[in-house]
């Protein structure tokens, strides 16, 4: 091959090497404005997402849902019964016709008030100007008047025993008591520690730092505490929200209606179940279910109800 012929085949592959130089270029400017069109729309929609926001959204934008194992109670809770659950038409009984009524009825979530008698022992009742009243009664006093001298009322320990018979029977307790741990310590005392029954106890808190007062008495772990916020104030959101995150706490409980739909999305949206009390209105439960939150304290409702069959 002659001089001339290596030339033009030098010729060739520089102007090859150089068509691919300047294709690679040109893919490289194609591939830089491509990402900076998709940054911009990104921020576009960010931008949008935000607009969309509530200020209460925005100010929680970063914090991750809260996780949950799947088998905690309030999974599968519509209903809690209030007070023990209705007897006869008579509420905010607590005794032991009212919750054997409740379980009959094949229900196993169940608030129950405790107040302390004048001679120290725990009972299950709401206020004593409600059954007994003006002052704490001893106990002998309080079962020989029963509740509307008609229903028995049930110690602690009548309580724990139910709880033996009935093996998914769960227990959120309430008080007035001025000391709502003594209470807890109490019930603790009373289960001998046995970590089965004290499991299935689900302590209301009414206020920052209780939580850790409790778990001062016995380790419960997260799923056995939920937030009531008749107390604390149910206008309080952002601090509800914040008290939740700041103490792990997945459930909260807040007078019906009294949070609009965007609140209830939130608490939702951050893996934070919402009960309301007290319903007894099927429609109502429903529509209360159907905004997003999982359930209702109730006096006699039952799942039937739910479902309007």
């Amino acid at each position: 091959m002659n001089k001339k012929a290596w030339k033009l085949i030098l010729l060739h592959v520089l102007l090859l090497c150089g068509f691919a130089c300047g294709v690679l270029l040109f893919a490289e400017e194609i591939l830089e404005a491509k990402r900076w069109v998709y940054a911009a729309i990104a921020q576009v929609r960010q931008h949008n997402t935000q607009q969309d926001q509530s200020p209460l959204e925005q100010q929680f934008a970063s914090y991750a849902p809260m996780e949950h194992k799947g088998d905690e109670w309030y999974q599968d809770t519509r209903l809690i019964y209030h007070a023990g659950g209705t007897i006869d038409g008579f509420v905010y009984t607590n005794s032991a016709e009212a919750l054997e009524a409740t379980i009959s009825g094949g229900n196993h979530v169940v608030e129950i008030d405790f107040l302390f008698t004048s001679d120290g022992h725990l009972i299950c009742a709401h206020k004593w100007e409600d059954l007994f009243s003006l002052e704490p009664l001893p106990l002998e006093e309080v079962q020989r008047v029963g509740i509307y001298r008609k229903y028995t009322p049930m110690t602690a320990e009548d309580l724990i025993g139910y709880m033996q018979e009935n093996p998914d029977l769960i227990i959120i307790t309430d008080t007035k008591e001025e000391q709502p741990v003594e209470v807890i310590r109490e019930l603790v005392r009373l289960a001998g520690e046995d970590a089965d029954i004290l499991s299935r106890f689900v302590i209301q808190l009414y206020d920052r730092g209780m939580k850790q007062e409790m778990l001062s008495v016995y380790p419960f772990s997260s799923e056995n505490f939920l937030f009531t916020a008749y107390e604390f104030g149910n206008e309080r959101i952002e601090e509800i929200l914040e008290l939740c995150y700041a103490e792990d706490i997945r459930v909260v409980t807040v007078v019906y209606y009294a949070w609009p739909q965007e609140v209830i999305d939130l608490f939702r949206q951050k893996g934070i179940f919402v009960f309301e009390h007290t319903v007894n209105d099927p429609s109502e439960a429903r529509d209360i279910i159907a905004r997003g939150s999982q359930g209702v304290y109730t006096d006699f409702l039952q799942l039937s109800d739910l479902t309007g069959e």
